[in-house]
């Protein structure tokens, strides 16, 4: 037997066959983290993120917004907050990429801008999201990079920028059917060609 200090709590103790811990208490490490619900302090053994199965259950609805450097936003809303701020800003539209291309999506502030009830409603999830995108005016290209609104029941300013950016969409997409189509009508189909000489 060999006398070393624990791994853990360094305290010297007589190893048996190359053990490292003076006891179990040692060997099974705990550590003091927030809980990801409620945020108050629990140990927790084998990576636990949450300090009981209540909390572990729990949803956490939320609205939120990323902010561009340029100092305009993208407003979202989830069911579950808890790992939105962590994955990041998602690729969803073109104004977005576009803005990427000068601002990496890396240099982002995550803001969670409210917290809803746990049973709330999709309906009153969506509406808070309206709310802010609103009050934001990140539906306005100056303003944000919402497409969208989160809410078609209401004729707000959002609803009336979508309605316009789809028109403006559907308008090019036609345009571009329309040539398309043109340019079949024009081209010579070589089985006719082929026909005709025979």
């Amino acid at each position: 037997m060999k006398t070393i200090a624990c791994k853990k709590c360094n305290q010297p103790f007589e190893s048996h066959r190359g053990c490292l811990y003076c006891s179990d208490e040692c060997r099974h490490t705990t550590k003091i983290i927030a809980c990801m619900t409620c945020g108050r302090p629990f140990e927790t053994q084998r990576g636990c993120l949450y300090c009981s199965p209540e909390c572990r259950d729990i949803k956490a609805p939320a609205v939120y917004r990323f902010i561009c450097p340029d100092g305009r936003s993208y407003v979202g809303a989830v069911r579950d907050i808890r790992w939105r701020g962590n994955s990041g800003i998602q690729r969803s539209n073109p104004r977005l990429l576009t803005a990427f291309k000068q601002y990496p999506p890396e240099n982002w502030t995550f803001e969670i801008l409210e917290w809803l009830p746990a049973a709330c409603s999709k309906w009153q999830l969506r509406e808070a999201e309206q709310r802010y995108i609103d009050r934001l005016q990140s539906w306005s290209p100056e303003s944000g990079f919402n497409i969208l609104p989160a809410v078609w029941g209401i004729d707000g300013p959002a609803q009336r920028a979508a309605r316009h950016w789809r028109a403006a969409a559907n308008g090019a997409a036609s345009r571009r059917k329309t040539a398309s189509s043109n340019s079949r009508l024009r081209r010579p189909n070589p089985r006719r060609e082929d026909a005709s000489v025979e």
